[in-house]
């Protein structure tokens, strides 16, 4: 059976999936969070040693991080750019994620780079996440 060329990802579909993506992660909802990932997904993070390399990988971790406690109690996603690349879409934004668990409450103002792709299925999926927290000049109290 011969397929034909992945159609390509328009913005209203990248930002939808980001949407879904946040909307998802604000709430832990962990199987719709879940459900937005590819799961041949990688994801970069700053507090981790290593990539994660599938979605299998981070759930663990994510599962382990809602067994502690954690959760999250509000994310805002602004400054949000988007690149398309026919079949994929470059995504990037400034999130702002509020969260509680065993140490406490902690506030995170951080920049993510998020790649999408349609999956064979012809759902757009992330494909890659990157966090990076943002520097002292880019946040401040008032944020």
């Amino acid at each position: 059976m011969t397929h034909g060329p992945t159609p390509l990802i328009s913005q209203d579909e990248a930002l939808a999936c980001l949407d879904r993506l946040v909307d998802a992660f604000s709430r832990t909802d962990t199987d719709s969070y879940f459900g937005v990932l590819d799961p041949r997904a990688t994801f970069v993070f700053a507090g981790e040693p290593e990539p994660l390399v599938g979605r299998d990988a981070y759930r663990a971790l994510w599962d382990g991080w809602v067994a502690s406690g954690w959760r999250v109690i509000g994310c805002d996603s602004t400054e949000r750019r988007v690149m398309l690349a026919g079949p994929v879409a470059v995504l990037t934004h400034r999130v702002r994620t509020f969260t509680t668990g065993p140490d406490g409450e902690q506030r995170l103002d951080e920049r993510e780079s998020v790649v999408v792709a349609r999956g064979d299925d012809g759902v757009v999926r992330v494909l890659h996440e990157h966090l990076s927290p943002t520097t002292a000049e880019e946040s401040s109290d008032d944020v």
